[in-house]
């Protein structure tokens, strides 16, 4: 029976007219942990069936959909995950109890679902749930509107229906729906308020009435209960706002609480950052729905309050502006009509602020003004929110290892109990890296519903309010994160322990001084400060002088890092490549772990590809002039000066760094507060931090890497095997040569002067050619250093180790042998990373010569070009493509490399490229009459067609 169909039900005819209630759900993906094959999904109701495709994985995909009509009323479907057996005989593994009463009305929901046996459960399905019922007009028109209702009158609004708040996540945005476009400074003003009261605590009750002890800790629903403008598709504001807004629910309080401001960050769908700020005010509920809860649970008090939020957005990060506004609100008491007016004044009327100036908005109605400025773009930007009142409470070593921690790509977790604190903590953060963007997943303030995520393998940058972060501890208790507790000044870390840049020494010094005017303070001095005061942008030299540090300290890390940018082979594709290992290989050994985290993660990555973008950044700037050796106090003055942060036009190159000789004994990764308010460092042994790298260090213009001790002993060292080569000595102590090729740096130097000295090795007039002893002694010393590459992760040195091997050789039975035929057998030839890397920089070398022979700069070349330049050029192309792929499959056959390896090499490099069918089998052809070895890719997909099809064939429909 054909199976092809989805969405109809089995063994009976299509349905005529749809239902008015219909129960979508959507079957995408799961996973079975019992490694079951030949998995399939079934449903009855009233006796119709529901079926999906047999899939062939324990992983299996369906992507079908099925509309099941159910009355409007409870109901529970049941969905049973099945296999057969040889003998096609159905088995349940396991079933899926689907519900509606968690679902919000033609609202989807996404999530993962436990496929449960009796006794245990058996993997998890992700399933799309829609209950779609008709919408209620006469209900839609009694909702909350601030177009027709005062803000006093929100709590007595009528309610949508209830969902259970750890189930309530996202909405998709419904498609096919024009958004109103907004011109001004915010894009949308709204209201969060509850779903059923009654109904969510009726639902606690009936599950958690052994651990209830005060109505206070029920979590209630939340929702937007209105927008200015219509909110048309969920896209100005999603609906799932609330949950940031109070992480844990809506709690109902015996007294009432003051009014507090929450600001967050947020990125929608489209990856538009919006900047969010909520006005959360309690009033007394009405006393008939006290009369209602008091039917459920009888000892509460006459009164209870009820919060509910005004809130705005912006693309603008303006949380000072927007806190004022929202409190101008509160503060004024306006009528329905002024509030219309306000709103509209504020997203339609007020203009939107232009980088590099100063722009003063005055809301009289509102009685304040507020100075709004946006730094230049591609300038040196100012710190989201002020950033003293990170150092006061983590002190400089604190903010140092989340610094640290967040180059390095690592998993960070913020918390206090004031989500103000903690917005501004988190944002400020993340603006510590700049020019790095961080690309992994931030999350502001983490709602409870999401506490999940903690687990997740990605990177993040999280805050947790400290109502739930125990439990959220608990669940990172065995991952590596760093723990960030604003309201103890401690930060807490779990993990490998990692070598940091003796320049953090220097940059240590450098905030010390820029902060000794700013004196520590405990967490209860820094919550005398408002959320206003917290929320202003501060232009002070405290803020500059912090900026200009962090920054500064990226700058040297990656100095001259535009040497080993290169595009990648693709003609009509603007794509970076960053030689890493090539560019470690010239830095100091402490700077090897910071370097190798930060190159591998998505943050740099994105740096790279974003180059071609910056020619006029601020970075760039630095880099070109190196602004970044200057003096630091220098620079700060330069930059307090200036009324805007624009980049500095006069440079002196002949500045040096004057750093103080302040030396650390040990950056900890916690501390604590002492009585006298200043933070001490507190060392704890079962705690791992980074320790016993910070030394004093007086920083030159540039620092040299390999001095001449290092080059004399290299020179030495081949001096003497030459000698051996030529008769004059007959011994070499390996063992010190070794050890000195244990190190990144001796390994480096060493092999490339040995290949810059070949002419000294001579027999008989023929340079390159060497006894038989020294070519044992040149292969042992080849092997090694290719040990010591992989042990280490260095996929620089098996490179140099190829080009010694093409070097040097011998004669043998009156044949020349190259020492590359003695160096087969070494583990490293099968990282597919020393293959990938050479193949990017052979084939960027052959773009630059290419470029040479139109005599243009290789990064404009491309642009400038006529269309017959442009296909001379791909013709070059090609030809060095095929060049530069045999040479390296030479490589690969003389040393054996496996095929398995060499088939993935051929696929990246074929992956690299923008080429025709035509080019991509003679580069098969080529393999497979080199290293004889097939890799036609084609055939191996018509295979596995061939496979998936007669899997689908024997697929038929069963009546169990």
């Amino acid at each position: 029976m054909d199976m092809k169909s989805t969405g109809q039900p089995v063994g009976s005819p299509p349905l005529s007219k749809e239902s008015p209630v219909m129960f979508e759900v959507t079957l995408h993906s799961a996973i079975i942990t019992t490694n079951e094959t030949g998995v399939y999904c079934v449903c009855k109701h009233k006796n119709v069936k529901y079926r999906t495709k047999t899939t062939s994985s324990s992983n299996p995909k369906f992507e079908e959909t099925w509309k099941i009509p159910i009355p409007e009323k409870f109901q529970t479907v049941t969905l049973e995950v099945c296999r057969h057996t040889i003998v096609s005989t159905k088995v349940i593994l396991g079933t899926v109890l689907l519900t509606t009463t968690t679902l919000v009305p033609n609202t989807p929901l996404t999530d993962f679902f436990e496929v449960k046996t009796s006794n245990s459960a058996i993997g998890k399905i992700l399933l799309t749930l829609l209950f779609r019922v008709p919408e209620d007009e006469n209900a839609t028109k009694k909702r909350f509107d601030l177009k027709s209702t005062q803000l006093s009158q929100l709590e007595s609004s009528s309610h949508l229906q209830s969902v259970h708040r750890k189930k309530f996540l996202q909405s998709t945005v419904s498609s096919g729906q024009n958004t109103i476009v907004t011109n001004g400074l915010f894009s949308a003003v709204f209201t969060l308020g509850t779903f059923d009261i009654v109904d969510d605590i009726n639902q606690f009750m009936k599950t958690s009435t052994a651990t209830f002890s005060s109505i206070e800790q029920i979590g209630l629903s939340g929702a937007v209960t209105s927008c200015y403008p219509p909110n048309t598709g969920n896209k100005l504001v999603p609906v799932n706002l609330w949950n940031f807004c109070f992480g844990d629910g809506l709690r109902l309080k015996r007294r009432c609480p003051p009014e507090e401001f929450i600001p967050f960050v947020i990125t929608d769908a489209d990856a538009n950052t919006k900047n969010v700020c909520f006005l959360v005010v309690y009033s007394p509920l009405p006393k008939h729905v006290i009369t209602q809860i008091r039917n459920v649970i009888p000892n509460i008090p006459d009164v209870l309050y009820c919060p509910y939020a005004l809130g705005v957005t912006s693309p603008f990060p303006i949380h000072y502006t927007m806190r004022r506004w929202l409190c101008g609100v509160l503060s004024n008491k306006l009528s329905r009509s002024e509030i219309e007016e306000e709103c509209k004044k504020v997203i339609f009327d007020t203009p939107k602020p232009v980088h590099g100036r100063t722009r003063l908005v005055t809301f009289e109605r509102l009685k304040f003004s507020s100075e709004i400025h946006l730094p230049e773009v591609n300038s040196l930007p100012l710190f989201p929110t002020r950033i003293s009142p990170l150092f006061s409470t983590l002190g400089i070593d604190g903010v140092l290892c989340v610094f640290l921690a967040l180059l390095e790509d690592e998993k960070v977790i913020v918390t206090s109990h004031s989500k103000s604190h903690l917005v501004y903590s988190i944002e400020n953060m993340k603006s510590m890296i700049f020019p790095l963007e961080w690309c992994n997943v931030c999350i502001d303030i983490l709602p409870y519903s999401l506490l999940d995520f903690l687990s997740s393998p990605m990177n993040y940058l999280i805050g947790v309010p400290s109502e739930y972060i125990d439990e959220a501890e608990r669940m990172v208790e065995f991952e590596e994160v760093v723990l960030v507790d604003i309201d103890r000044g401690v930060v807490k870390k779990r993990g490998k322990t990692k070598d940091v840049p003796e320049e953090v020494n220097v940059l240590y010094a450098n905030l010390r001084r820029v902060l000794k005017s700013q004196e520590y303070t405990s967490y209860e001095d820094l919550s005398r400060d408002t959320d206003e005061d917290l929320s202003e942008v501060d232009q002070t030299r405290i803020d500059i002088g912090v900026r200009i540090c962090l920054f500064q300290f990226i700058n040297v890390m990656l100095q001259r890092y535009r040497n080993y940018v290169g595009y990648s082979w693709v003609a009509d594709k603007e794509e970076m490549v960053f030689s890493n290992e090539e560019f470690r290989c010239n830095q100091p050994v402490d700077r090897g772990d910071l370097l190798k985290n930060m190159f591998t993660s998505q943050t740099f990555q994105y740096f790279i590809q974003t180059y071609p973008k910056r020619f006029h950044h601020v970075f760039e700037d630095w880099q070109k002039n190196n602004y970044y050796l200057k003096a630091t106090e220098q620079l700060i003055e330069e930059y307090q000066i200036l009324s805007e942060n624009e980049r500095i036009v006069e440079s002196d190159r002949t500045a040096v760094q004057n750093t103080p000789k302040f030396d650390i004994d040990s950056l900890r990764l916690e501390m604590k507060i002492s009585k006298d308010g200043h933070l001490q460092r507190r060392d704890e042994e079962e705690e791992i931090r980074y320790i016993n790298h910070l030394t004093p260090q007086a920083m030159n213009q540039e620092k040299v890497v390999f001095n001449n001790d290092l080059i004399q002993f290299c020179d030495i060292q081949i001096g003497l095997i030459a000698m051996m080569n030529e008769g004059s000595t007959n011994g070499l102590d390996t063992e010190l040569l070794f050890s000195f090729l244990s190190s990144m740096e001796g390994r480096k130097l060493f092999l490339e002067r040995m290949v810059g000295k070949y002419q000294s090795f001579c027999v008989k007039k023929e340079v390159g050619r060497v006894t038989e002893k020294v070519f044992l002694l040149i292969g042992d010393i080849l092997r090694q250093a290719a040990k010591y590459a992989l042990a280490q992760k260095d996929f620089v040195t098996p490179r140099r180790v190829i080009e010694c091997g093409t070097t040097f050789w011998k004669i043998e039975n009156e044949k020349r042998t190259d020492l590359m035929n003695v160096l087969t057998g070494i583990d490293v030839w099968e990282e597919i990373e020393v293959w990938n890397n050479m193949f990017n920089d052979m084939m960027w070398i052959d773009k630059v010569r290419i470029y040479k022979t139109y005599d243009q700069n290789y990064k404009e070349a491309w642009t400038k070009m006529n269309d017959a330049e442009k296909d001379r050029y791909r013709k070059e192309e090609v030809k060095g493509v095929k060049v530069t792929v045999r040479r390296i499959l030479c490589y690969m056959n003389v040393v054996g490399v496996k095929e398995k390896t060499v088939i993935k090499f051929v696929r990246y490099a074929l992956g690299r490229l923008r080429l025709d069918e035509d080019f991509r089998k003679e580069i098969e052809e080529m393999v497979l009459a080199v290293c004889s070895i097939a890799t036609d890719s084609s055939g191996y997909e018509d295979s596995l067609n061939v496979k998936m099809r007669k899997i689908y064939d024997e697929v038929y429909l069963t009546q169990g």
